[in-house]
C-alpha cells in the first residue's frame, strides 16, 4: 500500500479558493487499492476557527457525501482514509468540496447540520506529472 500511495494517484482534484477563503489551497488524491479507493487530503490556509476541541473544525464531502473530518493546526491539516464504497474512476468530474462542521456529525450535504463551503473543484483523471496550468485537475 505505501508504494502505490508514493506513485501518481488514479483521480485527483486540486483545490484553490476565492473570494472570502482565497488562502484555502490544497489536493485530493485518489488512489486505487484493495477493492476500493484510498482518499487523500492536503490543505493549507484553512481559517483557524477551531470550535470545539472535541470537534472537526472542517469536512470533505466528495459528491455530496462526507469522507472524512479535518482538525487543521496553524490552518493546515492532513488525513487519509479507505472507503469501498467508490473507485477513482466512478468519480471521475463529481465535486469535492471543504466545509465547515457543524454540532452534528453528517451524512451529505444537503443535510441542515452543515457548514460553510470553504472550497470546491471537479474531480478529474489523472494524466501525468505536469505543473502547468492546463494540466492540473479543477
Amino acid at each position: 500500500m505505501v508504494e502505490k500511495l508514493n506513485g501518481l494517484p488514479e483521480a485527483e482534484v486540486r483545490l484553490k479558493g476565492n473570494g472570502k477563503f482565497d488562502e484555502v489551497h490544497g489536493i485530493v488524491s485518489l488512489f486505487e487499492v484493495y477493492g476500493g479507493t484510498i482518499v487523500m487530503a492536503e490543505l493549507y490556509g484553512l481559517p483557524d476557527e477551531i470550535q470545539d476541541k472535541e470537534e472537526p473544525a472542517f469536512g470533505i464531502f466528495m459528491d455530496d457525501w462526507f469522507i472524512f473530518p479535518l482538525m487543521p493546526v496553524n490552518g493546515a491539516a492532513w488525513c487519509a482514509a479507505y472507503t469501498g464504497r467508490f473507485h477513482p474512476d466512478d468519480m471521475y468530474g463529481k465535486k469535492v468540496t471543504v466545509r465547515k462542521m457543524g454540532k452534528v456529525m453528517p451524512v451529505r450535504t444537503g443535510d441542515d447540520s452543515n457548514g460553510e463551503e470553504i472550497v470546491s473543484g471537479n474531480i478529474g483523471e489523472m494524466m501525468g506529472d505536469t505543473d502547468d496550468e492546463d494540466g492540473m485537475s479543477n
